[in-house]
């Protein structure tokens, strides 16, 4: 009830902050540190950048064939905007595991935390306001208003808004050659960059054959559900001479054939492994087959054999989802042993069943 007051005219500088940076050394944190932030934080979104488009890229392509093809298609600048958030998540996590990054390293800036280290998610959600507040989502031109803004921040001693109350960086003291030399670098690795990214890529003396990197789109007339094939596909539907439609694949080359098709009932039939002794039993006139066995895609059985008459390597995959029992089996004329099936091709067929 008698808890002592301070009068305004008492309160020393520094009254009210937190305590675990002294204010004054808060009002030299960002002192001479602006430039030496932009060169760490471009070192750094080079270098995750990098990584970004090599995760996403391979993810898609093997997940979502028709998204990767979308993102390819289109022209570097988007891509840049597309993979900066993932770029800046990597950051995050580099921050939260290592406590400070390449570029950070180089440049000679650590964080000074106003209420405890903020750990990883802490360190993403701080990349995420960087997205937003610092690069405004990497639009170009308006994310130079946005620089600019956090640039006037710091030159004034303010931390940048994203770390408002929460982190601020500092610039330790070193000598100006060594200042120099680590903005070189930074700006040698982010040019690089960019010029590997826009750099003609080497062409190729023979035109390449047109249906080997025209997608067509495709619609599951099961679902109804559509999705692009890779690239040098083509499909068409046939009958398999037991009245029944099959969905009939095969690559620019001609050398590989998928044969997609899907049954909602088979007598006595209710699991995956039932079906696919079945089905060896089904087909045993023409293909042979091994033991079926469990592959990456969860579900997704597969077993490997030949078409007899000549001798082609085949394989087979079988999912089930519902009811319905889906098969792909594959053909390759040229192949000499083992999985033949064409995992980008896979892949967007069974998006389709679901």
């Amino acid at each position: 009830m008698d808890e002592p007051t301070v009068s305004e005219d008492e309160r020393p500088d520094g009254w009210g902050e937190p305590i675990f940076v002294p204010a004054a050394e808060r009002r030299e944190l960002n002192k001479n540190s602006p430039w030496s932030r932009y060169f760490a934080r471009a070192l750094d979104l080079t270098i995750t950048s990098y990584l970004a488009g090599l995760g996403v890229g391979y993810a898609l392509a093997y997940w979502a064939p028709s998204l990767y093809l979308q993102l390819v298609s289109q022209q570097a600048q988007v891509q840049n905007v597309i993979l900066l958030p993932v770029a800046l998540i990597l950051n995050g996590i580099v921050t939260g595991i290592f406590g400070t990054t390449i570029g950070k390293s180089v440049m000679a800036l650590r964080f000074a935390y106003l209420n405890g280290h903020l750990g990883l998610i802490g360190q993403i959600v701080r990349e995420l306001k960087v997205w937003v507040q610092g690069l405004a989502f990497g639009i170009p031109i308006v994310s130079i208003f946005s620089l600019v803004f956090q640039y006037r921040r710091a030159t004034k001693g303010l931390p940048a808004s994203y770390d408002e109350g929460i982190v601020l960086v500092k610039q330790d003291d070193i000598p100006g050659w060594r200042r120099a030399s680590g903005m070189l670098f930074c700006a040698l690795v982010f040019v690089g960059g960019i010029a590997y990214s826009v750099w003609p890529k080497p062409v190729a003396y023979s035109p390449p054959n047109p249906t080997s990197v025209i997608s067509m789109e495709w619609t599951n007339p099961v679902t109804g559900k559509r999705m692009m094939l890779p690239a040098g596909w083509t499909a068409s539907a046939q009958d398999n001479g037991q009245g029944a439609t099959v969905h009939v694949f095969n690559n620019a080359d001609g050398t590989k054939q998928a044969i997609f098709g899907a049954e909602d009932e088979v007598a006595d039939v209710t699991d995956l492994a039932t079906y696919g002794r079945a089905l060896k039993a089904g087909v045993a006139g023409t293909m042979t087959f091994g033991d079926f066995a469990q592959t990456l895609t969860p579900g997704v059985l597969r077993a490997d054999g030949t078409f007899d008459s000549e001798g082609w390597r085949a394989s087979m995959l079988i999912n089930k989802v519902g009811t319905t029992f889906w098969r792909i089996v594959s053909i390759d004329t040229a192949a000499s042993g083992g999985d033949v099936s064409d995992p980008a091709l896979a892949s967007a067929l069974w998006s389709t069943t679901r």
